[in-house]
C-alpha cells in the first residue's frame, strides 16, 4: 500500500502532464503531416503553375514587341530612303 501512496503524487502530478504533453505533441504532429503539408503542397503548386504561365505569356509578349519594333525599324528605314531618294532628285 506504501508504494501506491509513494507513486500517486507523481502519477497525479508532473507524470500525467508529462502523458498529456505527448498526447498534444502526437496530435500536433498528425495535424500538421496529414493536413497543413499537403495542404502547402497544393498551394505551391499552383503558383508554380501561375508563375509559369505568366513566364509563357511574358514571352509571348516580348516575341511579338520585338517583331513590331523590327516592323516600325523597316519602316523608317524605308521613308528614310524615300525622303533622301525625293531630296536628290
Amino acid at each position: 500500500m506504501e508504494n501506491i501512496e509513494v507513486i500517486a503524487p507523481f502519477a497525479a502530478g508532473p507524470a500525467s502532464a508529462v502523458l498529456v504533453m505527448l498526447m498534444v505533441l502526437g496530435a500536433v504532429y498528425q495535424l500538421v503531416t496529414r493536413q497543413l503539408i499537403p495542404l502547402a503542397s497544393s498551394a505551391l503548386q499552383r503558383h508554380l503553375t501561375a508563375l509559369d504561365t505568366l513566364v509563357e505569356t511574358n514571352t509571348q509578349y516580348h516575341q511579338q514587341n520585338r517583331e513590331d519594333h523590327q516592323a516600325i525599324i523597316a519602316a523608317l528605314v524605308a521613308l528614310e530612303k524615300e525622303i533622301a531618294r525625293r531630296s536628290a532628285s
